[in-house]
């Protein structure tokens, strides 16, 4: 295992050789992954992996910091990522060809959900259980507590970034997120290493990728509209205008109801309800 990395403009940035009492070649190992990097502070995990996979990195490996100095989101906003607060990493993932690329964002964060309900014992149909909110982000309680970011990368593959507030107190996030983030200290309590989940959002990434395919099949699209944090609500969306959400198509996209009746269908871009 090295001991440094390279950074923007090929700056040496110091390795991390043990992550929350852990080795970090022990936890590559236990991961299943080929490469395991861990930073204390780094720019953006997306950057490092597409630097790696540049490099002709294997699938599947995998970058986290303990905080990030340029984290984003979707259309390069910027993302919260304080130190030892979040679980923020990135994974490269094979293509699965342009649709399939397409949709990992909205697999991804299925399976994510997927597994932190597993990991908080919550049943279905409760309040506290994780929404999605098209097309990558995950609420709890309508508040946003993970994004995911997917990017492409050399070589046909792709990467799949995630930020997820892990231990964050509300008074904790910038003033301006106070009333629009949350975290899963505060919303399910502690108890959960950031080991333990950061191995399982791995797995979840691995899940998602490995269901393939360039179209939803009707078991995901039912699975999607339980946890849709759209569906019924009116939205204003950047490139389809404003209307009622009605789910999603077999490829992903926004299905909206416009004024009049008329469907249009809406393939990327940010959304954000109307308010009542």
């Amino acid at each position: 295992m090295s001991v440094v990395g390279r950074g923007a403009g090929g700056a040496e940035l110091p390795l991390l050789q043990e992550w929350e009492g852990h080795l970090v070649e022990s936890l590559g190992s236990l991961w299943g992954v080929p490469h395991l990097e861990v930073f204390q502070v780094l720019g953006s995990t997306n950057d490092r992996v597409k630097a790696l996979a540049g490099n002709g990195a294997d699938p599947w490996t995998v970058v986290l910091a303990e905080a990030q100095t340029g984290g984003r989101g979707r259309g390069g906003k910027g993302w919260d990522s304080p130190a030892g607060k979040g679980i923020w990493l990135s994974v490269l993932v094979p293509s699965g060809g342009h649709e399939a690329d397409a949709l990992l964002s909205i697999r991804v964060a299925m399976a994510t959900a997927d597994v932190l309900e597993a990991i908080y014992d919550v049943e279905d149909g409760e309040e506290r259980g994780i929404r999605v909110k098209w097309p990558n982000d995950l609420l709890l309680r309508g508040r946003k507590l993970g994004g995911i970011l997917c990017e492409t990368a050399g070589r046909g593959g792709v990467v799949v970034g995630i930020g997820l507030n892990v231990g964050q107190r509300a008074l904790e996030f910038p003033p301006e997120l106070r009333t629009s983030a949350i975290s899963l200290a505060d919303g399910f309590g502690g108890g959960v290493s950031r080991v333990e989940l950061a191995g399982e959002i791995v797995t979840a990434i691995r899940v998602a990728a490995g269901a393939g395919g360039g179209r939803l099949t009707e078991a995901e699209l039912q699975a999607y509209l339980a946890r849709d944090a759209l569906l019924g609500e009116r939205v204003d969306s950047e490139l389809g205008g404003r209307g009622v959400a009605l789910g999603i198509t077999p490829r992903g996209s926004l299905m909206l109801e416009r004024d009049g009746g008329k469907l249009v269908e809406v393939l990327a871009g940010s959304v954000a309800r109307v308010p009542r």
